[in-house]
């Protein structure tokens, strides 16, 4: 028994100074990713700042987005250091890594299977923050859901209808994406008059309505080009239908120019006392009997 023991002193004093020196190293690889990780977050920190330092009138969403963007690399590249950090310790304490990253990679499959939709969400995700595609506050249209952006993160996108209702959308799951709160939008107004009524006398009218309308005060703000009449579009069974467009900031909204417009038109009617026609029915009742 002491001969036993006194072989595992043995061993273990010979085999003492490779020990520390290993955990030496180990240290070294710890302190040195540290170091690493630190530089890399500092270097990020710098490019962002300098993106932002280069834009003259910084949004709030750009920001947003950069940060977003900046959180994910640090993130993304702390594991990734992390993991070299381990599996170099590990082999240099004379553990055998191969079969690890076999383990590793049999383990990552089978997550890969069950996370992939995870994984699609959050790389889409990525790439809708990092290519600007939307933004909160914007009135979008995705896929067959519409409404105004509450929030975007890298698993979902979620949008408020306009009845309050919230449609969370997982980004992975996202096909076309309509965006109509970009540049311009554009307040359509199609308008029934009656046959009676010549074109002339009706372009005089919805001439003075959208003067009218003009002189409200957020599409007077907000108005790119003077609004004008397209012109006749369609002849209906009892009316004459025409179009009215006014090319507006995003800021206002379509619907908004829509309604204000909407009103004038119907008040410049009333107030030449043009009916809107509506669809009428003659009936002929014959009276001969036999």
């Amino acid at each position: 028994m002491n001969f036993f023991v006194e072989e595992i002193l043995s061993e273990l004093h010979k085999s003492f100074p490779l020990i520390l020196k290993n955990l030496l190293f180990v240290v070294l690889y710890f302190i040195c990713g540290y170091i690493f990780i630190k530089l890399w977050k500092k270097f990020l920190d710098r490019v962002t700042k300098s993106l932002l330092e280069k834009e003259k009138n910084v949004s709030v969403d750009f920001e947003a987005r950069l940060k977003t963007i900046n959180i994910i690399l640090k993130t993304v590249s702390e594991v990734v250091i992390f993991l070299v950090v381990v599996l170099t310790s590990l082999g240099q304490m004379g553990v055998s890594i191969g079969p690890l990253l076999t383990g590793l990679g049999i383990v990552g499959v089978a997550v890969g299977f069950g996370a992939q939709y995870l994984i699609k969400d959050l790389i889409a995700g990525f790439f809708i923050i990092l290519e600007d595609q939307i933004r909160v506050g914007e009135f979008v249209k995705i896929d067959n859901s519409q409404g105004v952006v509450e929030s975007i993160s890298l698993r979902t996108t979620k949008l408020r209808a306009f009845g309050g209702e919230i449609f969370i959308i997982p980004n992975g799951t996202i096909n076309i994406i309509t965006n109509m709160s970009r540049d311009f939008v554009r307040a359509i107004v199609e308008i029934d008059l009656p046959y009676s009524l010549s074109p002339d006398k009706a372009y005089e009218v919805l001439e003075e309505a959208v003067n009218e309308a003009q002189k409200v005060e957020d599409i007077k703000n907000n108005l790119l080009d003077k609004a004008e009449i397209q012109g006749i579009i369609a002849f209906e069974n009892s009316a004459v239908k025409y179009r009215i467009i006014a090319k507006m900031k995003p800021q206002i909204g379509r619907l908004k120019a829509e309604l204000a417009i909407r009103k004038a038109v119907l008040t410049t009617l009333n107030r030449h006392n043009i009916e809107i026609p509506y669809p009428q029915m003659d009936v002929h009742i014959d009276n001969k009997v036999g």
